[in-house]
């Protein structure tokens, strides 16, 4: 209602539209952003961080696709590189301040930014898989964060901590599991944030050699980052928290929808 009164007071002025695209950005959130969505996180009980992460991000993609792609076409042509340039920076640093961080919410709240500045990386390209990129990645994004959030919320009710050391104390099951969610995560091949990623270099290939090996670049040190920190837990086995039958089931259901997907895009594109 609010952005029909806008549009019936001052039309399809460039200003407003960028304005609004600006607002839209925070809501998604995206650097320099996104650091509220971080603390949002880390105060905020599993449920919410479940609805947050999974549905009302995506509202600030829909807002992108809805009011300002096509009316800010000529806006984003003037900046498409600057644009580009930007978001491929800024998942730079939020790769390097993730290294950074012991608070398991943190930093599944940062690796959820890092996915959706990928949807803005393929915004400013302006091609025609823009828009198939936006949209594949939001629900990808929602399956895979919706997927991290759950199953360390697991963690964290068991163990009463949000630290990476509570990862000690898994059982084999539990640590299999946290592991398939790792690879989920870093965007391994037959995952549907795999397609996200192989969208994202595709693109970025037929602009700029150097933004594309920049993005491969920190997309292996994201893998590090997390290979680092279950190599510190894998060798302890203390095996004192177990998953409940009800709390497997649900994630090996999310685990199972993800890979599903994208086997199931890799099959329709390749």
């Amino acid at each position: 209602m609010v952005i029909g009164i806008i549009y019936i007071l001052f039309g399809y002025n460039s200003y407003i539209l960028v304005g609004l695209f600006l607002l839209f950005l925070i809501k998604l959130p995206c650097f320099p952003f996104n650091f509220w969505l971080i603390e949002v996180h880390s105060e905020a009980n599993t449920s919410l961080s479940l609805i947050l992460a999974a549905l009302l991000l995506k509202l600030g993609v829909f807002g992108l696709l809805k009011y300002c792609f096509n009316s800010l076409t000529a806006v984003l042509i003037s900046f498409s590189l600057v644009g580009l340039i930007i978001f491929v920076l800024s998942v730079v640093v939020l790769v390097f301040y993730n290294l950074r961080l012991y608070d398991w919410k943190k930093i599944i709240a940062l690796s959820s930014i890092i996915h959706l500045n990928f949807s803005l990386i393929g915004l400013f390209s302006l091609s025609l898989l823009s828009y198939l990129l936006l949209i594949i990645n939001s629900v990808a994004h929602g399956f895979s964060s919706f997927l991290m959030f759950m199953l360390f919320g697991f963690i964290i009710y068991k163990s009463y901590t949000r630290f990476i050391d509570s990862l000690y104390f898994l059982s084999y099951t539990f640590r299999t599991l946290v592991f398939v969610a790792f690879l989920i995560n870093i965007s391994f091949p037959m995952s549907f944030n795999f397609i996200i990623e192989l969208f994202t270099l595709i693109i970025l290939v037929g602009i700029s050699l150097s933004l594309a090996l920049s993005f491969a670049i920190i997309s292996f040190i994201s893998l590090f980052f997390y290979f680092l920190v279950y190599n510190r837990f894998a060798v302890y086995t203390f095996n004192l928290l177990y998953l409940s039958l009800t709390e497997f089931i649900y994630t090996s259901l999310i685990i199972f929808v993800n890979l599903f997907y994208g086997i199931h895009f890799l099959l329709m594109f390749g």
